[in-house]
């Protein structure tokens, strides 16, 4: 008697889930920029705005390709710190041009809307428009790309850092009580999704809110300390008027 032939079963190919799938589509965006890197505070209020747009006018004076994700959807600032008003328009691809200053690239909800308008939008469109600016934004060749994240550890800062593929980031606070205690959490969220935190800055640091703190947060929780920035009227003046107000050299080797 002969015995039955039994035809050998292929495994089923892996498929990966939506979520994963997105990441990867992402990725291979923007996989050509060698450095992406967050800027990201527990707190509002503390610069990271500040800290973002003088890194992308630091990097541009030394010669590097520059762009920036404003990726605080609904409460933009990197187009008012550098006092831009412009539509952001879509190039024959059905690409989006980023808005220029300066040779830094921007990509912005600010030029999507009115000065002083509202842009009221719940958190899956935040998401949208953040991933649209990654994948749909014709970003040509970069050496760099920042992006200005909005403060905590909600969804869309959350969303950022697992959808931007980060090469690191930083993490920006005051010598203050609450954002010392803020940028703790988002030290802790970082770590947690693990993603590589390049260094804390102390920003506004002097003898109005104090200074110290930011550093000693750092060797605490056993990440890198960058610099400290002080609290100053001309850094103010020069950052409001969108040039270059600080020249930290450790701010240089962060890449």
């Amino acid at each position: 008697m002969s015995l039955p032939l039994f035809e050998e079963k292929k495994p089923e190919p892996e498929v990966d889930d939506p979520i994963t799938q997105e990441r990867k589509r992402l990725y291979k965006a923007i996989q050509h920029i060698p450095h992406r890197i967050g800027v990201h505070a527990g707190k509002g209020g503390v610069g990271k705005t500040f800290l973002s747009t003088q890194l992308a006018l630091l990097y541009t004076r030394e010669g590097r390709q520059v762009g920036i994700i404003d990726a605080d959807v609904d409460c933009p600032n990197v187009a008012n710190t550098y006092n831009l008003e412009q539509d952001m328009l879509v190039n024959a691809e059905g690409k989006l041009i980023p808005a220029q200053y300066e040779k830094i690239r921007i990509a912005s909800t600010a030029f999507m809307q009115k000065p002083n308008e509202s842009l009221i939008i719940r958190g899956p469109i935040k998401h949208r428009l953040l991933t649209d600016f990654i994948e749909k934004t014709a970003w040509g060749e970069l050496d760099i790309l920042l992006f200005d994240f909005p403060p905590g550890t909600s969804d869309v800062p959350l969303s950022a850092m697992q959808v931007a593929n980060l090469t690191g980031i930083l993490i920006v606070t005051t010598p203050q009580k609450e954002a010392l205690q803020d940028a703790r959490r988002a030290i802790h969220m970082a770590k947690r999704i693990g993603t590589p935190i390049i260094g804390l800055v102390e920003n506004m640091a002097g003898p109005v809110f104090g200074e110290g703190k930011g550093k000693a947060l750092a060797e605490e929780l056993n990440i890198p300390f960058i610099t400290s920035i002080p609290l100053s009227k001309e850094i103010r003046e020069q950052a409001e008027q969108g040039k270059l107000a600080i020249q930290n050299k450790e701010l240089l080797r962060i890449i």
